[in-house]
């Protein structure tokens, strides 16, 4: 799970709380201030497309994009030993959400690795 820092700032980016992206609990997100809209897709939509990825409405934000994205920056990070800050976090999870968002499928580890090479070093932020 991805530190209560590295949620906080995608709760606010995405201007929904951290228990609505945890559990879905705490009424309905704010309104977005941004031009993206968060979509909560309905139940049955959610059961027919439990292996695949089907491309967002133009201008929302995807939950199940960003959930992957989330669990696959956090496994990558963990399993390489990379100690990123927050922002740097957060700055991987959106490159792999633009990824899937654009070809619909889970980068490979490799993709990964290169999108973390594109993100300045610490000393560099």
């Amino acid at each position: 799970m991805p530190r209560e820092e590295v949620l906080k700032k995608i709760a606010e980016y995405g201007r929904v709380t951290i228990e609505w992206i945890l559990r879905g609990e705490g009424g309905p997100p704010e309104p977005p201030r941004r031009r993206f809209s968060i979509r909560t897709p309905p139940q049955e939509e959610v059961q027919a497309r439990t292996a695949t990825y089907e491309a967002p409405e133009p201008g929302t934000l995807n939950l199940e994009y960003l959930a992957r994205s989330i669990i696959l920056a956090w496994n990558y990070l963990k399993k390489e030993g990379r100690q990123f800050t927050d922002a740097q976090e957060a700055q991987l999870i959106s490159y792999i959400y633009e990824h899937l968002t654009e070809t619909h499928e889970a980068p490979a580890r490799f993709i990964i690795h290169r999108l973390a090479d594109l993100i300045p070093k610490k000393e560099d932020t």
